[in-house]
C-alpha cells in the first residue's frame, strides 16, 4: 500500500474560504459567464475581422488574458478578495527553493516523456501538431515578443496557480484526500489546456506543481515551480524558433 504523506496545506484547517463544490460550481459558471461576455464584446468591436484577430497573436494573448481574469474575478466574488489573498499567500521559508526543485524535477520529467511519447508517435505513425505558442513566436518580434514571453513565463503562472492549486486542488483535497485532489486537479489542469498529444507531459508538471504547492504550504510554491518550468520552456522554444 502506498503511503499517503502529503499532508493539507493549514488553511484547511483554519480557512477562510469555503471550500464547497457548491463554490466550486458557482465560479467555474461565472468563469464561463465572462468569457462568452468577452467574446460577444469582441465580436462586436471588431465585426467580420473577428476570427482573423482570434488567430493572431495579440488575440490570443488578449483571449487568454481575459479568461483568467473572468477566473479571479470569479473567485473574488464566491470567496470574497480579503478572504482569497489570506488564504492563498502564506509565507513559508522553504518556498523558493522547495518552487525551485519541483520546478526543475517537472521540467527533467517533461524532456523524458517527452522523448518517449516522440518515439512511440514515430512507431505508430502519429505526426503531432506544432504547439500554438511556437506558431505565435515565428510572428512576433520586439515589444509583442517580449510581452508574450512575460505574459507565458509570468502571468500564466500566477493566474494558474490560484484557479487550480489555489482553489481547484485546495476544494477537491479538503473533501476527500489530499492524493486524490493532487491526481483530480493535475489531470483537469492537463486536459484544461487541449493538447491532447502533450497530455501525459502536462498531467506530470501538474502533479509536479501541485506537490510544490502541498510540500510548502503555500501557493507561492507552486506558482515559482510553474514560473520556473515555463520560463525555461519558453526560452528553449525562442531558441529553437530563430535557430530555425
Amino acid at each position: 500500500m502506498i503511503e499517503n504523506n502529503y499532508d493539507f496545506p493549514p488553511e484547511q484547517n483554519n480557512n477562510k474560504m469555503s471550500l464547497s463544490y457548491k463554490n466550486l460550481i458557482v465560479v467555474i459558471g461565472l468563469a464561463l459567464i465572462f468569457e462568452i461576455l468577452t467574446g460577444f464584446a469582441i465580436g462586436i468591436i471588431k465585426g467580420s475581422d473577428t476570427q482573423a484577430f482570434m488567430q493572431s497573436s495579440i488575440g490570443t494573448i488578449i483571449l487568454s488574458l481575459a479568461s483568467n481574469l473572468g477566473y479571479m474575478a470569479s473567485i473574488a466574488i464566491v470567496y470574497g478578495f480579503r478572504e482569497t489573498i489570506y488564504d492563498l499567500f502564506k509565507k513559508s521559508q522553504r518556498v523558493i527553493l522547495t518552487g525551485l526543485k519541483w520546478g526543475a524535477i517537472g521540467i527533467v520529467l517533461n524532456l523524458i516523456i517527452g522523448v518517449t511519447m516522440s518515439f512511440i508517435y514515430d512507431l505508430v505513425g502519429i505526426t503531432p501538431t506544432e504547439q500554438n505558442i511556437t506558431q505565435v513566436l515565428k510572428n512576433l518580434s520586439g515589444m509583442q515578443l517580449i510581452m508574450t514571453m512575460a505574459f507565458a513565463s509570468f502571468i500564466i503562472p500566477v493566474f494558474e496557480e490560484i484557479i487550480f492549486r489555489g482553489v481547484l486542488q485546495r476544494t477537491i483535497q479538503h473533501n476527500t484526500t489530499p492524493i486524490k485532489g493532487l491526481v483530480i486537479a493535475s489531470l483537469i489542469f492537463a486536459i484544461i489546456h487541449f493538447d491532447w498529444y502533450q497530455l501525459p507531459s502536462l498531467f506530470t508538471l501538474g502533479m509536479c506543481f501541485g506537490i510544490a504547492y502541498n510540500k510548502t504550504k503555500s501557493i507561492y510554491g507552486a506558482m515559482v515551480a510553474h514560473i520556473f518550468n515555463n520560463t525555461f520552456a519558453m526560452l528553449m522554444m525562442l531558441i529553437a524558433t530563430y535557430a530555425n
